[in-house]
């Protein structure tokens, strides 16, 4: 029965629809689709994805920030991931093809992620970015996802390798900074590496210790990439990873961790959002995690938004997002391939005229 086929991509058709926009028409496809069917975690996920709809009007809208995409010396026709500020510089991976998509892993020839590290120029624009050394970006693998110690003296990468469109490994490395250049990359050791797939590794502290978050596909957790942290139990050892918990974790995957000072933030299609991966925050106070909240409009969009960072001082940062842009190149569509923006948090002026006085009189010189 064609009509019975049909209704079962519903969910796949209002998904679209929210991304494209159309909030209308999506809901009332997916309202369909939820009284029609009988499989309960598509069900689960059309339920989700209406709340996200419902709710979207209650999300705050961005009036903190300026984002827009870096410059084109960064931004490839193909996709761009995991930003990272280091001092003046920024750090990022890249498949830095022209004019090719890559189809079902067909990896051939110069497809692999690699990182990348670029500085602003006078122009206030970043230049050209220049490929590490094969020392990180080893032959034959994907490479990405950068995150600095507190001291800069220490990069954490993954290292992945992908045949025929399959990941079979996922591991994090280390390099220890020497002079102006990164030294040799080693597997960082400790119980953290084990028989599982773990990505997007970055630097953190909870109580009191530093540690590593990270997302990983291990047995026990709520389903999909969870969030993870393991303990640093020696200069390049960290200890068995433990799961962040259901306040932070759901079914879907949870992606792109950042911590800064007590703020986390991550990624996920798991909580009600705009459309697609969506950046979520939640605050540590010590003991335990915050509600977690969508971070708003401008931050999020209808299409996937993911990897957002901030640098030492708060003032600037990252996110990465396949969004239709101005000026955008890409080898399909405008919406193929992740580009990274810039955050700008705008500067909050305050002029402020005071007048002490005791009684109706002002008092001299206070």
């Amino acid at each position: 029965d064609r009509t019975e086929s049909y209704g079962e991509y519903k969910l796949e058709y209002g998904n679209s629809l929210k991304i494209m926009g159309e909030y209308n028409d999506a809901y009332a496809i997916l309202k369909e689709f939820v009284n029609e069917t009988e499989d309960l975690e598509r069900k689960k996920k059309a339920v989700l994805l209406i709340n996200g709809i419902a709710k979207s009007s209650d999300f705050e809208d961005n009036v903190d920030a300026i984002i827009k995409p870096v410059h084109r010396n960064v931004n490839s026709p193909s996709s761009e991931a995991g930003p990272r500020s280091y001092g003046a510089e920024l750090y990022y991976s890249s498949l830095n093809r022209k004019d090719e998509l890559i189809y079902n892993g067909n990896l051939e020839g110069e497809t692999h992620f690699k990182i990348y590290t670029t500085a602003l120029n006078d122009k206030g624009d970043y230049g050209k970015g220049s490929a590490l050394s094969d020392e990180i970006n080893r032959e034959g693998y994907h490479t990405g996802n950068p995150s600095f110690s507190a001291d800069g003296q220490i990069m954490y990468f993954t290292r992945m390798l992908i045949e025929e469109g399959e990941l079979l490994e996922s591991k994090v490395y280390y390099s220890k900074r020497k002079g102006p250049n990164w030294g040799p990359s080693d597997m960082v050791e400790g119980d953290i590496n084990g028989d599982y797939l773990i990505k997007y590794p970055a630097v953190g502290e909870l109580y009191g210790r530093d540690v590593l978050f990270f997302s990983g596909q291990i047995e026990g957790g709520f389903g999909g990439y969870d969030i993870y942290y393991s303990e640093k139990t020696g200069e390049n050892t960290f200890g068995t990873p433990v799961n962040l918990g259901e306040t932070i974790n759901t079914f879907y995957d949870e992606m792109t961790p950042f911590y800064r000072e007590g703020e986390f933030f991550f990624s996920t299609e798991g909580y009600p959002g705009f459309g697609g991966m969506d950046i979520f925050k939640t605050t540590w106070d010590g003991t335990q995690w915050s509600e977690v909240m969508n971070m708003g409009s401008g931050y999020n969009s209808t299409y996937d938004d993911m990897y957002y960072t901030l640098d030492e001082a708060g003032l600037q940062g990252f996110l990465v997002s396949n969004r239709p842009a101005e000026k955008k190149r890409s080898v399909m569509s405008k919406t193929c391939c992740d580009d990274i923006f810039s955050v700008n948090m705008k500067e909050l002026v305050i002029d402020l005229k005071a007048l002490i006085t005791d009684g109706t009189d002002p008092l001299k010189e206070a």
